[in-house]
């Protein structure tokens, strides 16, 4: 018998490092992917604050830095559960994905500095884009039929196995996700740019609108 269930499981701190060594006045290094706990936030990107930048500035940073920004990238899945000859089978058919920013490892030796948090800001905004295209392809899939599936002997085995699988789809486009930040810090000049910074921010705005469009579209008038 199938039946659908909303998992809540543990935090998923499982590795997404972007192999790439930038120096520059603003870091970003997106570091990990996994499921979240606590209540889906609104289809809204969070406004980076000074207060986000918790940990400790490097005694000795690299040349020219003057912060880093580290995102994630976090999922709320629904499935539903059958039961199979051998355990437990489960099918994807909702998922919630989103960015979020890691205070605990994200410093800033300017954290007051407007041109710093606007190019934060960019990259948490490109890490945001890239979470709801992830989103919009899952959801294409389940809609044409062909979900995502995962099995294990017991639930809790098939539940390790569905954010295994969620984690190998994510990186499959991780280098387009890489390349969408190197090419973000060398327009901007790594935030030197207050002119190209606004650009952006107005490029991301307008990308961000028309996916939260598709993935959560307003009814139809009767």
């Amino acid at each position: 018998m199938r039946k659908a269930n909303v998992r809540k499981p543990s935090r998923l701190w499982i590795a997404l490092w972007l192999l790439w060594s930038i120096t520059a006045t603003a870091e970003f290094r997106p570091q990990a992917a996994g499921s979240e706990k606590t209540a889906t936030p609104p289809r809204t990107v969070y406004q980076v604050k000074p207060e986000d930048y918790q940990a400790d500035v490097p005694a000795q940073p690299p040349a020219r830095m003057l912060s880093q920004t580290e995102t994630e990238i976090r999922w709320r899945v629904e499935w539903q559960s059958e039961k199979t000859g051998r355990g437990v089978r489960l099918q994807l058919a909702a998922i919630r994905v989103y960015a979020t920013i890691q205070t605990g490892k994200s410093w800033n030796s300017a954290p007051n500095d407007p041109r710093l948090l606007m190019h934060g800001q960019g990259h948490l905004e490109l890490s945001e884009i890239f979470a709801r295209e992830f989103e919009l392809r899952l959801r294409e899939a389940i809609h044409k039929g062909s979900p995502l599936t995962a099995s294990g002997s017991t639930l809790g085995e098939a539940e390790s196995a569905m954010h295994r699988r969620l984690l190998e789809k994510l990186h499959e486009d991780r280098y387009l996700l890489e390349e969408r930040h190197r090419e973000y810090d060398k327009a901007t000049d790594h935030g030197r740019s207050r002119t190209t910074l606004e650009q952006r921010q107005a490029t991301h705005a307008e990308r961000l609108k028309e996916l939260a469009e598709k993935l959560d579209p307003l009814p139809k008038a009767p």
